[in-house]
């Protein structure tokens, strides 16, 4: 996305919400810059690959008051749920340990590796996302 037409949404009223889903190390700058515009933003994970550029966007997004929702989009998997739901419900005992095999269908392409911060970064974020909803400790 380019300024002219960042600064389009920015302006405009008619746009509440803006979805991020643009290579990783453009998040947080968007982010920011639409929390400061007022807007509702969703993006996809990870919002940065450093700790502290992930703190320093957080704030801007507090102090803005602003909505944002981190694309981990296996929380809404009907799988995920339905074991989520077992382990609320004790129908499967105390979890003692928990194993997480990802598979995607192929390999991203090489520029998309570069930008996202390697393949594992960017797969392993789900399962230490799923780990943590499995178990409740958010």
């Amino acid at each position: 996305v380019d300024g002219a037409h960042l600064g389009a949404i920015e302006k405009s009223k008619d746009i509440d919400a803006v979805v991020i889903c643009t290579p990783t190390d453009t998040h947080a700058d968007l982010i920011e810059h639409f929390a400061k515009a007022g807007k509702a933003i969703f993006c996809e994970k990870p919002i940065d690959l450093d700790v502290k550029r992930v703190e320093k966007c957080l704030a801007v997004v507090d102090k803005a008051k602003a909505t944002l929702m981190v694309g981990f989009n296996r929380r809404f998997d009907p799988h995920f749920a339905a074991v989520r739901k077992a382990i609320d419900d004790g129908a499967i005992g105390t979890v003692e340990m928990v194993t997480i095999t990802s598979r995607d269908p192929g390999a991203p392409p090489l520029d998309y590796i570069a930008r996202s911060g390697g393949i594992f970064r960017d797969m392993t974020i789900h399962d230490f996302d799923m780990a943590r909803f499995l178990l409740g400790e958010e």
